[in-house]
């Protein structure tokens, strides 16, 4: 699939109840889009996969997500989720580590978490 295939849309998540996106650079393209065809002028396409895609906070809860790519812009990639409390500013006791290569699955994995959370199964 082209960019001329499809509009840059950030991704859209399930509704839940109590999150706040606090950074969202996480678009509604999976790494097997051609982004960039040969000879195109557009953006390289992996510069859209960062270390940084995607923070969000359950305030009530007192839980971050972030969702992420690394290596960084890197082909080879995966991207990876790391859960934790708002009080591990350290970020050693992650709640949830969890990483795929599938945007799919990253999406189905974020909307299952945020319910999770947002039901009181994970606090």
């Amino acid at each position: 699939m082209s960019i001329n295939n499809f509009l840059l849309k950030r991704q859209s998540f399930a509704p839940t109840i109590g999150w706040q996106i606090l950074y969202n650079e996480f678009y509604s393209i999976s790494p097997e889009d051609d982004i960039n065809p040969e000879g195109s002028s557009l953006m390289p396409s992996w510069s859209l996969f960062s270390s940084t895609l995607l923070h969000m906070l359950h305030k009530e809860n007192k839980v971050i997500i972030d969702l992420g790519w690394g290596p960084e812009s890197d082909p080879e990639g995966a991207f990876y989720i790391t859960m934790v409390r708002t009080d591990d500013k350290r970020w050693e006791h992650p709640l949830v580590k969890f990483s795929s290569r599938s945007k799919d699955e990253i999406v189905n994995k974020l909307n299952e978490l945020m319910l999770a959370v947002s039901n009181g199964e994970i606090s």
